[in-house]
């Protein structure tokens, strides 16, 4: 999924497509990366990150607490 894709994700404003997103949080591309966090951020209104920047050690840590958070949300997922 590219960064548009994120972005269209996120402005459907469907929370079925959290699991979609949380991959994208540990692509090799930045922007992807970003777009992936603000649309979690959004549909969610949660964030457990990753911060600009992050190392691909914190972004797999990031997408760890997002799986483990949805996972909570169960069976509440919409």
């Amino acid at each position: 999924m590219s960064h548009a894709a994120a972005l269209a994700c996120a402005m459907k404003d469907e929370r079925a497509r959290v699991p979609d997103l949380i991959p994208l949080l540990e692509d090799a591309e930045p922007h992807v990366v970003r777009a992936a966090h603000a649309g979690l951020k959004s549909l969610t209104d949660q964030d457990f990150g990753p911060g600009r920047g992050a190392s691909t050690a914190e972004r797999a840590a990031a997408a760890r607490k997002w799986r483990a958070w949805w996972d909570q949300q169960s069976p509440k997922h919409e």
